[in-house]
């Protein structure tokens, strides 16, 4: 299998950099006394120019064991290479986690993903549907409503923070399907940011506090935030965009269901772990629920937020996986179903992700075999 069928970017930002390429100190913390530790470090070596971030955090998990390998520096010049309790945004891996708490709130209204969402938003909203099939959940956690990657009143130049509900609404009360819902699968960062807004109308809570209290918590995520003051903020990675420093998203706004939360290697890892084999309670039960293939196309298979990839040829176990990209930051999580194997791989920068793509590839292998 190629390299690009795990390699798409579902980032929340344009993929497209040019400008200075950053190419990591050597500076490591791998042991190098096993196996997985050469292949890691290989993969590392044989990427070295093509990698343009200061540091790169590694977590595996394999065989029942956790490995976690640090690349580079938190910031240039710094000295100090990255590890699983290394912060970084994550990005749009945040939706696998507003996909869960949808499944969870409708599993306790005993409601189907097939619900329409008309009743969850504003009454004033019109409904929103195009040639008579109005938009379900299922819809939005599958990127088949039909709407676009972002509203058209959207400013890229005052960015996320600046994008209140009040801006969302007026979009949605104006808004013309690009497509009919379930017939055509179009990335969209809108979707999830009414998701978010539907959790935190039903919950009456901010984004923060919902996961905190329905995820973080119940999982002990004890490391994974939406807000930004609640990190530790001396095990924070620096951001580089075009190697350039970044500014922290610290709030997403409207689009917070979308790509706000900050992780490390090691929680991101335990939420692997998790999603590998959920609890016996309706937590559970709604984390599987977003494993299940819900549309494909020519172009694969969509479980509820998660991308499906067969594990290997003619098996019937996938690998589900995400990935982010905010302004200075790229993040990856692969979950093997066939080994019980999970892959995170965490960049202080971003970037065009096909130069790293023999880069991930390389890594993804370790846990495919």
């Amino acid at each position: 299998m190629r390299a690009v069928a795990f390699i798409l970017f579902f980032g929340l930002i344009s993929c497209q950099e040019t400008a200075k390429v950053i190419t990591p100190t050597t500076l490591t913390n791998n042991p190098l006394q096993s196996e997985m530790d050469s292949a890691v470090q290989k993969a590392f070596a044989d990427n070295l120019e093509m990698l343009d971030s200061p540091g790169i955090s590694i977590g595996v998990l394999k065989d029942g064991k956790t490995s976690y390998y640090g690349y580079g520096e938190t910031a240039l010049g710094s000295g100090v290479v990255p590890n699983e309790n290394t912060y970084f945004e994550i990005g749009s891996i945040t939706k696998t986690f507003s996909a869960i708490a949808i499944a969870e709130m409708l599993l306790k209204e005993q409601k189907e993903i097939e619900t329409p969402v008309r009743s969850y938003l504003p009454s004033e909203l019109p409904t929103l549907q195009r040639g008579g099939v109005e938009i379900t959940f299922k819809h939005l956690l599958t990127h088949t409503s039909g709407l676009p990657r972002m509203p058209n009143n959207f400013s890229p130049i005052t960015a996320y923070e600046a994008y209140s509900k009040a801006k969302l609404y007026q979009y949605l009360y104006n808004i013309q399907l690009e497509s009919v819902p379930f017939t055509k699968y179009n990335y969209s960062n809108t979707g999830f940011g009414i998701l978010g807004d539907i959790l935190e109308r039903h919950y009456n809570s901010s984004y923060s506090d919902l996961m905190s209290n329905q995820l973080f918590g119940p999982l002990n995520l004890k490391d994974t935030k939406v807000e930004f003051e609640k990190t530790d903020l001396n095990r924070w990675a620096t951001g580089y965009s075009k190697g350039r420093k970044t500014d922290y998203w610290k709030n997403m706004n409207a689009m917070n269901g979308a790509g706000v939360i900050k992780s490390t290697a090691k929680d991101l890892l335990l939420y692997a772990k998790v999603n590998l084999s959920p609890p016996d309670n309706i937590l559970g039960k709604a984390i599987k629920l977003t494993h299940r293939k819900a549309f494909e196309d020519i172009y694969g298979e969509q479980a509820l937020a998660w991308v499906m990839s067969a594990s290997r040829k003619n098996s019937d176990k996938r690998i589900l996986w995400h990935n982010g990209g905010t302004g200075g930051f790229n993040s990856w999580l692969y979950l093997n179903e066939e080994n019980n194997s999970a892959l995170v791989i965490l960049f202080n920068s971003s970037i065009d992700n096909e130069q790293r793509a023999e880069f991930i590839f390389s890594l993804l292998n370790i846990i495919r075999e």
